[in-house]
């Protein structure tokens, strides 16, 4: 896994879950916002809610 988390410029920091084990969203305007219910398609697009 070390070598994609450096191919992706990833850190294990990167990869906290600060909100109840949930994954976050972040934007530059306005901070992280945690994810619910992800979906990961085969074409690499991923889909969830707010």
């Amino acid at each position: 896994m070390g070598s994609k988390m450096h191919e992706l410029a990833l850190t294990w920091d990167d990869l906290k879950l600060p909100y109840n084990g949930r994954w976050t969203m972040s934007d530059n305007d306005h901070g992280e916002y945690p994810i619910y219910s992800p979906l990961f398609h085969a074409s690499g697009w991923m889909d969830w809610r707010q």
